[in-house]
């Protein structure tokens, strides 16, 4: 991985925008940038049992100044297309590409700050069929202070506050999805399959994952009564499953833990058009997590299970959209401080506005 997220992803753009505007085999259709603000009153995720220890535990929050934190942030999406690249040859039909780009930083934990890098191929196949294949990065991404458990184990320590890292890692994620209308052409599903790899830096390299999956989900629109507007819902169902890649590798803490997993996610999406500068919606998102060690020993993991819930309300005028989620996570252990210990709550207010709009 890139050790500069920002480096790599103005040469990607650089290199996009030549080929877009080179030989001609490549056409620009739109570029759209965002700036967005908000709150997020945990973004550490710490159990209440935590926030209330801060006082006597104030290493929790790492470089953080406050359990909450405010942001802002930039994205820059480029589309273009071909009629005659690779796919567009094979399938006979044009191939739509689209890079996106977004950066946000947090003001009280400045650890926080994140990179996210996409890049989407739709491969018309006719018929209101289409080829999906996306790849994401998030490089470098911060998630809180945690124990070495390798520091504790060779040391028999654990007073020492020097065994509290900052836990960092990567995201990669490809996913290749068929899409299909239904009885109508305005109704639609897509199904494929995914993966996924977590590759953490040093301390928790016990932490990686490589993830495997399956994604199923429908879309429906009609036109309103009420509002004489297109309304959508979606309903989309993954199933995951998470191997811990580095599960009795030659860390000693390898031989106690294991983070591997199956999950379900269900998450259902509203949207209402209202008028044409005017829309609103929501989602709820829904994940049931099973952690599946059979080590007995692995207090942390053994047994455990949580079902992580997110609602998300959203209203959009003209070129601004605000938006008010509350996730929260509800953890079920046979060891009871452990559920102290992952349960969490956090809320977080965006206020998203379009800068640029352009189409060619």
């Amino acid at each position: 991985m890139s050790q500069n997220p920002k480096l790599f992803f103005l040469i990607l753009l650089f290199a996009t925008v030549c080929i877009a505007l080179g030989k001609g085999t490549y056409k620009p259709k739109s570029f759209s940038g965002t700036i967005m603000f908000g709150h997020d009153s945990n973004p550490l995720k710490l159990s209440a049992d935590e926030i209330g220890e801060l006082s006597e535990r104030p290493y929790l929050l790492g470089d953080a100044s406050e359990v909450y934190s405010r942001f802002a942030g930039i994205s820059g999406k480029f589309s273009f297309y071909s009629k005659k690249a690779l796919l567009a040859r094979l399938f006979k039909r044009k191939t739509n590409f689209n890079v996106g780009y977004t950066y946000k930083k947090f003001t009280e934990n400045k650890e926080k700050n994140s990179t996210y890098i996409t890049f989407k191929i739709d491969q018309q196949l006719g018929n209101y069929k289409h080829l999906h294949i996306n790849y994401s990065l998030m490089p470098d991404y911060y998630l809180r202070q945690y124990e070495d458990l390798d520091y504790i184990i060779a040391t028999n320590d654990i007073e020492n506050i020097s065994r509290y890292h900052s836990c960092n890692f990567d995201i990669e994620k490809l996913h290749v999805i068929y899409q299909s209308p239904l009885a109508s052409k305005n109704n639609r599903v897509k199904f494929g399959g995914f993966y996924e790899r977590q590759i953490f830096k040093p301390y928790f390299t016990e932490f990686d994952l490589n993830i495997v999956g399956q994604t199923l989900e429908f879309s429906f629109n009609n036109d309103d009564n009420y509002f004489s507007n297109k309304r959508t819902m979606s309903f989309l169902y993954e199933k995951h499953i998470a191997d811990n890649s580095t599960f009795l590798s030659e860390n000693f803490s390898t031989n106690y833990m294991s983070r591997s997993y199956k999950q379900s996610r269900y998450k259902f999406s509203f949207k209402q058009i209202m008028n044409s500068s005017k829309s609103f919606g929501f989602i709820i998102d829904i994940y049931k997590r099973n952690n599946t060690s059979k080590i007995v020993n692995d207090e942390l993991h053994y047994r455990r299970k949580h079902t992580d819930a997110t609602l998300s309300l959203w209203y959009k005028k003209n070129k601004y959209k605000i938006m008010l989620s509350n996730r929260i996570r509800t953890s079920h252990s046979p060891f009871s401080w452990v559920e102290d210990l992952k349960t969490f709550d956090r809320y977080i207010v965006t206020l998203t506005t379009t800068l640029i709009r352009k189409k060619f």
